[in-house]
């Protein structure tokens, strides 16, 4: 692996999504890491160093906004909303979390 290649979490529940993020990513030289939960991603999160983490929102147990939260007690990293919440008002509430974006499926 090349020690300049940027490290991207990708954490969402539906796996053919993630795959498939995952599949585009590698395509254009990234190192991804796939998690399914939002336990998962916070776990991943506090072990491992990742240069950007895109998350989805609905997500059962721990949802994307919760993540969010707790993960900027301890990292600066960028994330990315990626969700098929569409309305105003979910931005909102994740760009007011930390997220650098917030992008709709």
């Amino acid at each position: 692996m090349d020690m300049n290649q940027a490290n991207i979490l990708v954490c969402d529940d539906e796996v053919e999504v993630a795959d498939l993020l995952k599949h585009v990513l590698e395509r254009e030289g990234f190192a991804v890491t796939c998690c399914h939960s939002g336990d998962a991603a916070l776990t991943l999160l506090n072990a491992q160093v990742f240069d950007l983490a895109i998350l989805d929102i609905m997500m059962p147990g721990i949802d994307g906004f919760e993540v969010c939260r707790r993960a900027r007690q301890f990292t600066d990293i960028p994330i990315i909303f990626l969700s098929a919440k569409d309305d105003e008002a979910d931005r909102l509430v994740g760009l007011h979390l930390g997220a650098d974006d917030y992008v709709v499926k």
